[in-house]
């Protein structure tokens, strides 16, 4: 279980990381705001921006979205992704 912290923080990064797309749909603002919101809980929402992600990804980065997309429609742990700006 979360403490109250980690969800505070979880919460404020989710409001700060969903501002970020107010700049466009970048895909590397996408892909933190999937990963953020899956690891709040909201396993659809971050599928689907997951997917908005891979989309607007250049080629090179799309087969490690996809990875980490397959381990989100399983419900599994994901990890850190870094993409190069």
């Amino acid at each position: 279980m979360r403490d109250a912290m980690t969800l505070f923080a979880l919460n404020e990064a989710l409001a700060w990381s969903k501002k970020s797309l107010e700049e466009g749909e970048n895909p590397i603002y996408l892909n933190t705001y999937a990963n953020l919101l899956y690891r709040s809980g909201d396993k659809d929402g971050g599928i689907q921006w997951k997917e908005r992600a891979i989309a607007k990804a250049d080629p090179e980065d799309k087969e490690k979205l996809t990875e980490t997309l397959e381990k989100m429609k399983k419900g599994e742990k994901i990890g850190k992704i870094v993409l190069k700006p």
